[in-house]
């Protein structure tokens, strides 16, 4: 996506695991680099496409993901 905001930036703000070194200001400074992205929506949808479980993809981290697969379910 050539014209996402998270272009050129430090992976590690959206790619991480729960281990030491990862905090969540990181978190929150991806989310905010998300927040202001033109291609959110497709970045967001690439997520499900996807089925990603590590990434803070389209303003959403993957627990957020896993929450609004499952209202969409239940």
């Amino acid at each position: 996506m050539e014209d996402a905001a998270c272009l050129g930036t430090f992976t590690e703000l959206f790619f991480y695991t729960s281990g030491p070194g990862h905090t969540e200001s990181d978190v929150a400074a991806g989310l905010d680099v998300c927040r202001r992205c033109p291609v959110i929506k497709k970045c967001l949808q690439f997520a499900f496409d996807t089925d990603d479980k590590y990434g803070v993809l389209g303003g959403t981290t993957p627990a957020q993901r896993r929450q609004m697969v499952e209202r969409k379910t239940a």
